[in-house]
């Protein structure tokens, strides 16, 4: 009897450290998955803060360029009322100027009286017959 119940025992005790050896090397299979799954989450979650990282960048990019162009609204805005500004300046200038001239012209034509006209005239006329005689 003692050999049968040996050899009983020690298939049964085979069969345990069977299912103990199963057991153990389905959980170290499972734990390398999970571990495996685990490194695969955390490149991921590196890889969302890259991502995040460069929403940032295009959306300050996109400000930046926002205010580039405000900017250059408003300086183009400002420019045109300084042009506005110096053509105005220029044309009251020119205005000033021929309402000027126009003015002492006048006020010299009204101040020649005809006699000094006459006078002047035939002086004119004196010089005229001289260098046409010196010509001769």
């Amino acid at each position: 009897l003692g050999p049968t119940v040996g050899d009983t025992f020690r298939g049964w005790h085979q069969d345990e450290v069977g299912r103990y050896n199963s057991v153990v090397s389905n959980s170290k299979a499972m734990a390398g998955k999970m571990l495996h799954a685990y490194e695969e989450s955390l490149e991921r979650a590196k890889s969302i803060s890259l991502l995040a990282e460069a929403r940032k960048d295009i959306i300050n990019m996109g400000l930046e360029a926002a205010y580039r162009e405000r900017m250059k609204q408003m300086y183009e805005a400002v420019k045109r009322r300084l042009d506005y500004q110096v053509a105005l300046q220029n044309a009251r200038k020119d205005f000033e100027r021929t309402n000027m001239i126009n003015w002492i012209t006048d006020q010299v034509k009204k101040s020649i009286t005809p006699k000094q006209e006459q006078d002047t005239l035939q002086t004119c006329l004196n010089q005229l017959r001289q260098i046409a005689s010196q010509s001769r």
